[in-house]
């Protein structure tokens, strides 16, 4: 179509309507209208009723048929303008599919995970962490996703690997992210294959993995602090002393209950855990952090004597 509505068509209806006091749905209404009509009058083919068919009749664009174009009829003329309008619309849609972005997809695949999925929220936060450390602001979002190719990847984490900022792990998981949208690409049959898997990650570079014994409590240090939270009796040191003598997560002290702890058999039962979530909201923003406690698998931990 050579004149399809603008967004500067949209701001003046929506102008229009305000100065009208008109409603929301008014507003649609109108621009439905005033779109179906600008689509009629782009339509380059004559429209027109054959008396021997007893129909009215046009050509829509086909590029499979030799003169580029295929017959449609209907009985009416109204049906046949639906038809006509139908087809553009699915036309527009179907070349604006193809024009999507990896930074427009991407947040139309983080709604689906969020909507359609069994990912937890927590995961759909390290989605978005992982976007924002490795793609956000790249050249690389800006990119029409088909036109996104194994060389296009492979020059991207060659050159965000090259001064060794990130490990093995790290680029697997923004790996991780990539290779989710190219997947609904598919489902969604904007491209046909994905161009992630003939990528061999292996040819990058990569930050040495650090020694974990930096990231936990020594012997020493444990002992010093349950020394000192001994003297201590309030909720917050006791429960700290709790989680060093069960070896158990905070967040499955923080969710023990009463009638989890047999005295008679010094057993600890642990049936859940408390998690601080957020919610991906529609505009792709977070909720304030609300805490959820989740069931877990039926465990016992015996209490220290």
């Amino acid at each position: 179509m050579d004149n399809p509505v603008t967004f500067s068509d949209i701001t003046l209806l929506n102008t229009l309507a305000t100065c009208a006091n008109m409603t929301t749905d008014e507003v649609f209404k109108d621009f439905k209208i005033m779109a179906n009509k600008k689509i009629l009058e782009n339509h380059k083919y004559e429209i027109y009723y054959s008396e021997s068919e007893k129909s009215w009749r046009t050509y829509l664009p086909d590029e499979t048929k030799p003169n580029k174009r295929r017959p449609v009829k209907r009985k009416s003329k109204e049906n046949l303008e639906k038809e006509i309008i139908r087809f553009y619309i699915e036309k527009q849609k179907s070349e604006n599919r193809q024009n999507v972005t990896l930074e427009e997809l991407y947040a139309e695949w983080l709604l689906y995970k969020r909507d359609y999925t069994s990912v937890k929220a927590k995961t759909i936060q390290e989605y978005v962490s992982e976007w924002n450390r490795f793609f956000k602001d790249t050249e690389l979002v800006k990119m029409k996703i088909g036109e996104i190719k194994p060389i296009t990847l492979i020059r991207f984490f060659r050159e965000a690997t090259k001064d060794r900022q990130f490990t093995h792990k790290r680029v697997s998981n923004a790996r991780s992210v990539l290779n989710g949208i190219m997947s609904y690409a598919i489902e969604e049959e904007i491209i046909s294959h994905n161009p992630v898997s003939d990528v061999n990650f292996k040819q990058f570079t990569y930050k040495p993995v650090e020694a974990q014994s930096d990231n936990v409590f020594s012997r020493d240090d444990t002992h010093k602090l349950l020394n000192y939270l001994r003297c201590i009796i309030e909720p917050y040191s006791l429960a700290i002393q709790l989680s060093f003598y069960l070896f158990i997560r905070v967040g499955e002290t923080k969710a023990i209950r009463w009638e989890d702890i047999d005295y008679d058999s010094r057993l600890v039962y642990l049936h859940r855990q408390a998690t601080c979530e957020r919610t991906l909201n529609d505009d792709l923003t977070f909720s304030s952090r609300k805490v959820k406690v989740v069931n877990l698998g039926v465990c016992e931990t015996p209490q220290a004597a």
